[in-house]
């Protein structure tokens, strides 16, 4: 009887052992995350049940094994009843085995319920940085948007209106007075062009802007865009810019479907910033057929060029080439680009650029080709076909 309580308080002991074992791996594997606050999350319930197999593998083999000796001399040497000296201990034991099987299956579902509510909280944190940057930016997008009509609306009336007062001041030579209105026409164009951007902009951001597709020649629309150019690298007094215009189309290939507002005002703006951007060197343009199915328009300068930070943001409202250089010391509102890249995209086309800071920068688009000449030849070989 007295070997069957040692045997008994041995395994107690081994079984308190094992729980305090439990305990102790489950509290080293407790974390705090800053996601859900103060919670207590287990990070793993691996340990946990390494324990206690671990435990159910040494009493199953160690302690039976190390055994044997006493149960041979307490039943048949001292003729101790082997189901008594065995009973308290194994209802013990078995009591002992449920309540560690409870406590890692209870911990085993606390921690996967706290780890989908982690995983729900980081998502909530995600979406909250995100609606967070959108506000800033939208906020950041206000104040430069007032900044900027207060800038570049009041800039050309102060010349206009300043240019008016000396008009009608008496004693004013033909020649001044012809400089006075070339000066108020550029500063009143300059005015619209401000004015029509952000009109177009608001358009594009709401999806109000329809396509309005023509036939028309590719080559016309090059010499209206050099000539605006030429007056615009006069008014610039930019002289030292020459102006090259390269097509790689036929005869046969220059007329096209599209919306050609869309594209003079794209082309405009890009060759206007090159122009800008630019204090020597050249400004080319050229365009040619690429996969027979898309027209590709390119702009290269010579200027500053764009650093490759900027690169990322260089299509966005408000933004020019080196905000913390250029932004004031060169004119615009920093909408001509987002307007481009809007106007390509309803096109179905696709812009980007190449830049190298100090040596300038080419900026490429492409609309889908629709040739005229495609159309007729499909209707001539209709009309053959019927006779």
């Amino acid at each position: 009887m007295i070997l069957g309580i040692k045997r008994m308080s041995k395994l107690l002991c081994a079984k308190f052992l094992s729980i305090a074992m439990l305990f102790v791996y489950v509290s080293s594997y407790y974390t705090v995350y800053p996601s859900i606050g103060n919670t207590m999350l287990i990070v793993s319930i691996i340990p946990v049940l390494l324990t206690y197999w671990a435990f159910n593998l040494y009493y199953a083999i160690g302690v039976q094994l190390l055994l044997i000796a006493h149960r041979f001399v307490a039943i048949h040497i001292l003729e101790v009843d082997y189901g008594v000296m065995m009973s308290l201990s194994t209802i013990l034991g078995t009591c002992l085995n449920f309540v560690l099987l409870f406590t890692v299956d209870y911990l085993y579902t606390l921690n996967k319920k706290l780890k989908a509510v982690e995983r729900k909280l980081i998502q909530q944190n995600t979406e909250l940085i995100i609606i967070k940057n959108k506000a800033e930016e939208s906020d950041r997008l206000k104040s430069t948007f007032i900044a900027n009509i207060s800038h570049e609306i009041r800039t050309p009336l102060n010349a206009i209106i300043g240019f008016s007062h000396l008009l009608v001041e008496p004693n004013i030579k033909q020649e001044e007075k012809q400089d006075f209105f070339n000066n108020i026409k550029y500063s009143g164009d300059r005015l619209m062009q401000q004015i029509d951007s952000y009109i177009e902009m608001s358009n594009l951001m709401v999806s109000q802007t329809p396509l309005l597709e023509s036939v028309f020649s590719l080559g016309e629309v090059m010499e209206d865009l050099y000539a605006s150019a030429m007056a615009s690298i006069k008014v610039k007094d930019k002289a030292c810019i020459d102006l090259f215009i390269q097509g790689e189309l036929e005869k046969d290939e220059d007329k096209v479907m599209a919306d050609r507002n869309k594209l003079t005002q794209i082309l405009n703006v890009l060759i206007d910033n090159a122009i800008k951007f630019t204090n020597d060197g050249y400004v080319k343009i050229c365009y040619k057929i690429i996969n027979e199915t898309e027209l590709m328009f390119s702009v290269e300068d010579t200027g500053i060029g764009i650093s490759p930070q900027y690169k990322e943001i260089i299509f966005d409202c408000f933004r020019q080439g080196d905000e913390g250089c250029y932004s004031r010391k060169y004119e615009g509102s920093g909408l001509g680009l987002a307007i481009s890249k809007a106007s390509v995209e309803l096109l179905g086309g696709k812009i980007w650029f190449t830049s190298t800071p100090g040596k300038g920068s080419t900026f490429f688009f492409t609309i889908p080709y629709k040739p005229v000449l495609h159309k007729k030849k499909i209707l001539d070989m209709k009309f053959l076909t019927t006779n």
